[in-house]
């Protein structure tokens, strides 16, 4: 007499609508030798229906619908004992579509510190969204991180061509959760140059100077005079 073997579940938790997910029967105490067959079970309204074709290990779902509700279990035969061993009823939960949006300054100056961040709001937990940054506008260009902050490099830009940049989120397994934000303008100026000019080089004690910044772009600034 052996001891009965033991079936567990991975990889069933929350997609997105239209994702699916991979379930896998993992056996314990199998017998060298033992030959397994396997049926999955889709559960509806409390009732269990043998899937077609879900006879092996593995079993990916067809595309999950929102609102609908999903919970599945495996049976498992050993060619040895005859024996059939039913695994616990996993659920499918289908989660609303995540949103995205970006945050970060609108107005910086060239080589100035530029930080844009992706806020995830919904969708499957966690972080393995991969985030997909494309500008356009006054250049063209894309780029992926893993975390949803990006950094970009970009060139002064003339007042009538931004920046537009949009992030768009993804996820290497197949739960089907993506989104992309809207756009996010960002103004890149040129590095303001500035020529102080005195209207008298030269003065009596207690004669006054006037000293005049000529600031190139032209533009609203903020003046510290330090003598």
């Amino acid at each position: 007499v052996s001891p009965a073997y033991t079936v567990n579940i991975t990889g069933f938790g929350n997609v997105c609508e239209g994702g699916t997910l991979t379930l896998h029967a993992d056996v314990n105490g199998v017998i060298d030798g033992d030959a397994l067959t396997y049926q999955w079970y889709k559960v509806m309204n409390g009732h269990a229906t043998p899937i077609a074709g879900a006879s092996t290990a593995n079993y990916s779902t067809s595309d999950l619908l929102l609102g609908d509700s999903y919970e599945y279990f495996v049976m498992v035969n050993s060619i040895f004992s005859g024996c059939d061993i039913v695994s616990n009823t996993v659920p499918a939960n289908v989660v609303a579509a995540p949103t995205v949006s970006i945050s970060g300054a609108n107005t910086v100056c060239e080589g100035g510190n530029l930080t844009l961040n992706a806020f995830v709001n919904g969708g499957v937990e966690g972080d393995d969204y991969t985030y997909t940054w494309t500008w356009t506008g006054a250049a063209n260009g894309s780029a992926t991180t893993n975390t949803p902050n990006f950094v970009p490099t970009i060139n002064a830009n003339d007042a009538a061509a931004p920046y537009y940049f949009t992030v768009t989120i993804s996820r290497a397994d197949e739960t089907g959760c993506t989104a992309t934000s809207e756009a996010h303008e960002v103004n890149v100026l040129a590095v303001p140059t500035v020529v102080v000019t005195a209207d008298n080089a030269m003065v009596c004690e207690n004669g006054q100077v006037t000293f005049t910044a000529h600031v190139s772009p032209v533009g609203s600034y903020n003046y510290v005079w330090i003598s």
